[in-house]
């Protein structure tokens, strides 16, 4: 365990080592101000029952968290009677709960903040017990697919709401007419309610204190979009998916002028004439903007550097080139760009690296003219066809990536496999670069300040702002990432392309910020790895993805120098066997994901597993292991370790231990 801090801190974890031990009056002679704690870390720990409640005379607990469990069935909800000052209930993920439960949480009249997501049998009827609990102010029913816009009604009462979250309540169709009366509502997130319609989100005008709105993968369209301007506080702003949208759509945008975050994506008929729109409006304090999967291409970027506030831009799967890069690196705060996809090649990244001098600075459009050395013109529709998996080596493992599971989530996986992780996703980029690039400006605030060198030095922008950067798939080579050498506050690259091979490491090993580095789908080898392991200015690296085959024990070998290591993905790597294993398992002591999906680890690898204490998620589909050796091991490690495990096909003749 981790060092504890203080004394308190012993008293806790005695106490929680002990608990299946310790007798009736000890535990009802525990302070009273301990008590959260010690069942805090219960929870934590994996040593709580539910049954546990019953050891309480009166449980003076504020929250209770118990998320995921199996064992919360209604009926055990009960127990929670002796909670006599519960403030917040968060429920999220136990599949068992449903109206029955929900019924023994009425007598809990202090609720604030109530957390029902994905609670799958939560119907209309649970709605009706939540009518008393009007000091609400937070609930939480993402993925309850069992209500419908009839259930809607029994919130009207609730007007004390702040928060309000129904993403995934795929079979409402209607009802938000008995949400109008909520005025003090600060985020509604209705994504993926797929048939909401224009009609429908009408009734959201009255909701004026909105500041967040998520309408991701609805039937909203351009007159959708008109009925809400009235909500002039709306800072966040999600319309992923909205297909019906189009670049009428920016007379509207233009409206929210508060707007800090905006997703486009997917929104593939919004093109050059909305984006341009949208860079003329008058959105100071814009910081966030996803154009991912849209029609713009190139020419549409060109007014985009008045946009001065940016610091979260996503063009994945667009159709711009090395000429848009010009106009990127005018913006003086981007912090994060995903470029996934697009037709940026080595001049493109050689010019995004490029300081520009003060003088140049203007936040006007410029020209996008092409140069002799161009790229040759984009069409949308060979866009659409182009293989997600590219080509060759690389290509096979995008494809492996998404089809064998990997990790599920962080740096495992593109957020286009999720309809859950789009928007959470987007949100967190944007704090991950506020955070590393300054506060965001409000309106009236200076947005064309020069670097270091004062007026007549460089102006600030990509070259000293950016810390996040995904090349995925694009025509970069390995030559061509010289450039990246000058940008030495990267926190984040993201390198995945079966063109890219160890020759484009060289180029990285200075970036003494980079905390994580996707190489998925690059063909990288023992000797690649030498390299990483090698690099004093990596080894603050905490996540590393390195899927392309090459890696064998000898790789792993060298990846175990990287010591801060995380979170590691070798999946794909079909060399890699337990010997590689040990040596993670030998000098990765802070590891806490492990991904070795396909890869010839046996049974035997997992007998070192256990020296890896803060592992809490390992994947092995794939892997030569047994179903026995997989229980060994969770017998041995962590209760809170997750075991994702398909057994491969043994060979002919062959057995397992």
């Amino acid at each position: 365990m981790r060092p504890r801090e203080t004394l308190q801190d012993l008293c806790i974890a005695a106490v929680v080592g002990a608990w299946d031990s310790l007798p009736p009056s000890a535990v009802e002679a525990l302070p009273s101000d301990l008590v959260q704690r010690i069942f805090d870390e219960l929870v934590a720990t994996g040593r709580f029952a539910l049954s546990d409640l019953t050891r309480f005379r009166e449980l003076d607990l504020d929250s209770v968290a118990l998320v995921g469990r199996p064992d919360v069935r209604d009926e055990r909800l009960r127990s929670l009677d002796r909670c006599s000052r519960l403030r917040s209930l968060d429920l999220t993920g136990c599949a068992h709960v449903g109206d029955g439960g929900v019924a023994a949480i009425k007598r809990h009249t202090g609720l604030r903040h109530l957390r029902l997501s994905h609670c799958l049998g939560i119907s209309d009827s649970a709605m009706h017990h939540l009518r008393g609990l009007h000091g609400l102010l937070e609930l939480e029913l993402r993925g309850c697919e069992g209500l419908t816009g009839e259930g809607l009604m029994h919130l009207a009462g609730l007007t004390q709401l702040r928060r309000l979250d129904l993403d995934q309540c795929t079979a409402v169709k209607g009802g938000l007419q008995h949400l109008s009366g909520l005025r003090h509502l600060t985020v509604l997130r209705l994504g993926w309610c797929t048939f909401l319609t224009d009609m429908e989100v009408a009734w959201l005008r009255p909701l004026t204190a909105l500041q967040e709105l998520v309408l991701a993968h609805t039937q909203v369209g351009d007159e959708g979009l008109s009925h809400l301007s009235s909500l002039r506080h709306l800072t966040h702003l999600d319309l992923t998916g909205c297909a019906r949208l189009t670049d009428g759509a920016a007379a509207s945008l233009a409206r929210f002028t508060a707007l800090q975050t905006l997703s486009l994506d997917r929104c593939d008929q919004i093109g050059n004439t909305g984006v341009d729109a949208l860079a003329s409006a008058c959105l100071p304090s814009l910081a966030s903007l996803s154009l991912a999967y849209t029609a713009v291409t190139t020419g549409g970027l060109s007014g985009l550097s008045a946009l001065t506030a940016l610091s979260w831009l996503s063009l994945d799967s667009c159709g711009v080139g090395d000429a848009a890069c010009r106009v990127l690196r005018r913006l003086p705060r981007l912090a994060s760009l995903n470029l996934a996809e697009s037709l940026v090649g080595d001049g493109g990244l050689e010019s995004l690296t490029l300081p520009l001098p003060c003088a140049a600075a203007s936040p006007g459009a410029i020209s996008l003219a092409p140069a002799a050395s161009a790229p040759t013109p984009f069409s949308l529709a060979a866009s659409r066809s182009m293989p997600r998996s590219g080509a060759g080596a690389g290509g096979a493992g995008l494809a492996a990536r998404h089809s064998t599971g990997g990790s599920g989530g962080g740096i495992y996986g593109r957020s286009y496999g999720s309809h859950s992780g789009t928007y959470g996703a987007y949100s967190r980029n944007l704090s991950l670069c506020a955070a590393a690039g300054g506060p965001v400006p409000g309106p009236g605030s200076s947005s064309g300040a020069a670097g270091p060198g004062g007026p007549s030095g460089a102006m600030a922008g990509p070259p000293s702002t950016l810390t996040h950067l995904n090349l995925t798939y694009t025509k970069v080579t390995d030559e061509g990432l010289a450039p990246l050498a000058v940008l030495t506050g990267l926190q984040y690259l993201n390198l995945d392309s079966g063109s890219i091979t160890d020759a484009a490491l060289r180029h990285i090993t200075g970036l003494s910020r980079l905390t994580q580095l996707d190489v998925f789908g690059c063909r990288i080898s023992d000797a690649g790895a030498a390299l990483l392991g090698a690099s004093p200015g990596l080894r603050g690296l905490r996540s590393l993805e390195c899927c392309g085959g090459g890696i064998s024990d000898i790789g792993a070998a060298h990846l175990a120098r990287l010591a801060a290591l995380t979170c590691l993905n070798l999946s794909q790597n079909p060399r890699l066997g337990d010997a590689g294993v040990r040596s993670l398992a030998a000098h990765l002591a802070e590891l806490q994901v492990l991904s070795l999906n396909h890869t010839a680890v046996t049974s035997a690898a997992l007998r070192d597993l256990p020296a890896l204490r803060w592992l809490r998620s390992l994947s092995l589909c794939g892997a030569r292991v047994s179903e026995a050796a997989v229980a060994r091991l969770r017998a041995r490690a962590h209760p809170d370790l997750i075991v994702k495990h398909t057994p491969a096909a043994p060979p002919p003749g062959s057995r397992q231990a």
